[in-house]
């Protein structure tokens, strides 16, 4: 979410704050919503939301907004100062799998600085990912769903070549690098990048009366199936129709 916390917009002509600074400020003013979760996912289609995270950390440290990522961010930026390449790797590891692996483990340390000497940080990413829809509904393969399984170098190369020769996966990495965190509203924008045959978790929500309901509930939709939703709901658009739901991600 994104919460403005300033009362009188002349506070944006405080000393402490540069142009730029100003600029982005103004810009989520301008898209304010009375849903902090919207006002996050339409910032994120206007802006380069990736290169201007410091900015966003450094304004909330400052008092001017607050920003539902900013603990995780924070404390990334940290762990990247021990080594950045392990960090983003666990990072998007975890993130995935729902686990807590720690970057700074010396094993796990080990094993990735061993196979960054060969691999880049997205075929690495990309061996994650793959092994994580061949495995994720195998009770037995799903338990070696770890940093060191998957990084070990008997079994490294064989897991890249498969995921190089059979594609599951690639899908995933485009996703992940639209930012999109659980919580998200799925905007027209984003669905443009999703993949047609990838299976995508959302969080529906009702719309009653021009306003969300509470409740919602959990849905598992082709990457086709959402975007033949949201051209529907273009298409309402133009009729001056009402949008009836809105929808969350929820991950993979």
């Amino acid at each position: 979410m994104m919460i403005l916390t300033i009362s009188n917009i002349k506070e944006l002509l405080e000393e402490n704050l540069n142009l730029e600074e100003r600029g982005l400020l103004v810009t989520i003013l301008l898209l304010k919503d009375s849903n902090h979760k919207l006002t996050l996912a339409k910032l994120k289609t206007q802006i380069k939301f990736l290169q201007y995270r410091d900015m966003i950390c450094d304004l909330q440290d400052k008092g001017f907004l607050k920003w539902s990522g900013y603990d995780n961010y924070k404390k990334t930026k940290e762990d990247k100062k021990k080594n950045p390449q392990v960090v983003e790797i666990i990072d998007y590891m975890n993130k995935l799998y729902g686990t807590r692996f720690k970057a700074s483990s010396k094993e796990i340390q080990k094993h990735l600085l061993n196979r960054l000497e060969d691999y880049s940080i997205d075929d690495i990413k990309k061996v994650i990912a793959n092994r994580y829809l061949v495995w994720k509904d195998n009770s037995i393969m799903a338990q070696y769903l770890t940093p060191y399984t998957i990084f070990r170098p008997s079994k490294f190369e064989k897991y890249y070549n498969e995921a190089n020769m059979t594609k599951v996966g690639e899908s995933i990495l485009k996703t992940s690098k639209l930012s999109l965190e659980k919580g998200d509203r799925i905007t027209l924008d984003i669905v443009k990048e999703l993949d047609k045959e990838q299976v995508y978790s959302l969080k529906v929500f009702s719309i009653t009366n021009g306003k969300e309901n509470s409740v919602g509930r959990k849905v598992k939709l082709l990457g086709s199936v959402i975007k033949s939703i949201f051209a529907s709901q273009e298409m309402s658009k133009k009729m001056n129709e009402q949008i009836t739901e809105n929808y969350y991600y929820e991950g993979y």
